[in-house]
């Protein structure tokens, strides 16, 4: 009986130095073995734009910091990662090719051969959703006899807590394209965009008009209401035609982008039959032009365009839209006519 007894205390006190143990590497989250050390420093939802996988594909991304402090070299690479789940179920890293425009400050963590005291940082990706609890597992296969080998290291993860900017990142390119294209003012902007709206809206409009009559061989100068009013019409038609569509195919921390399909009117086409009605008048005030092309363009039909990508800055709680650059002027083009 006395034996019995000790073999109980002995069990007590073994699970409870394994149970303090594991929280402590949780509640840090970071874990050791043997010298050996992984440290997580950001936990994030990702959306991955290679190609791969499919457009909005979410994948959960780890920062992790490993260090070396023992005796041995250390050798590692990214797929001596995995990731566990409560069913003890393991999933590996998944290969995850950023874009140029979400490529920046996402360096992956790639191989590592680190003497004692050396460290490396970079991200692993993981084809897993948030809200559960995972176990990041580290266990390098790859060294030799020089190398610190058979050593694991294990520390729990709640991704509960983990927030998916996603959902508010389409919602604030959504509102942007239909508050400065179209003219649809929405409450998602306040919400979401950060852009001052009356700014982007004149500034486009200026810019998209002049385009707009270039098409048409037309050389105007036009005040800011003259601008306004060339886009209002071209937008009330072409809101009404259009068939767009978004898609949120990349986002890291700070940057997402969303892609535009679809199908729109054509600028140059409209003008194609206008010159064939109308080449015959001459000199043509802008009022009487207006009239006459929004004759023509509520019978004209859509065309395809090539996708174009909407680029977005997270700036505090709300996305600020890049409105300068290649790509915007592209994004622009679809909504002016000038479209490929």
């Amino acid at each position: 009986m006395k034996r019995k007894g000790l073999s109980i205390f002995a069990m007590l006190a073994l699970v409870l130095v394994v149970f303090v143990s594991g929280c402590s590497s949780s509640n840090k989250g970071s874990g050791s073995n043997d010298g050996v050390s992984v440290k997580i420093l950001r936990k994030q939802v990702m959306v991955r734009d290679d190609l791969t996988a499919k457009k909005g594909k979410k994948v959960l991304a780890f920062k992790v910091k490993v260090k070396n402090e023992a005796d041995k070299k250390l050798i590692f690479g990214a797929s001596d990662f995995k990731l566990k789940d409560s069913a003890g179920n393991s999933k590996s890293t998944a290969i995850v090719d950023f874009s140029y425009h979400a490529k920046e400050n996402i360096k992956d963590i790639d191989v590592g051969n680190m003497s004692k005291g050396e460290s490396k940082t970079g991200y692993v990706f993981f084809d897993a959703k948030p809200g559960a609890k995972y176990d990041l597992v580290f266990k390098p296969v790859l060294g030799d006899k020089n190398s610190t080998k058979d050593v694991t290291v294990e520390q729990q993860i709640n991704t509960a807590g983990i927030k998916d900017e996603s959902t508010k990142a389409q919602k604030a390119g959504d509102a942007y394209v239909q508050a400065v294209f179209f003219d649809n003012n929405t409450s998602n902007y306040k919400k979401y965009v950060a852009n001052d709206l009356k700014k982007d809206r004149t500034t486009y409009d200026n810019h998209a008009a002049e385009q707009f009559l270039n098409i048409g061989g037309y050389s105007m100068d036009l005040s800011d209401k003259e601008s306004a009013d060339v886009m209002r019409i071209y937008k009330s038609v072409n809101k009404k035609k259009s068939d767009i569509k978004t898609d949120l195919v990349a986002m890291n921390g700070k940057t997402a982008v969303l892609q535009i399909s679809g199908k729109t009117v054509k600028a140059d086409s409209v003008f194609e039959k206008y010159h064939d009605k109308y080449s015959d008048e001459g000199d043509i005030n802008l009022g009487t032009l207006l009239d006459q092309y929004t004759d023509l363009m509520d019978k004209q039909s859509t065309k395809s365009f090539m996708e174009a990508d909407l680029i977005m800055k997270k700036d505090g709680s709300k996305w600020r839209i890049v409105n300068k650059g290649n790509d915007y002027e592209l994004v622009g083009n679809i909504f002016n006519g000038d479209i490929l």
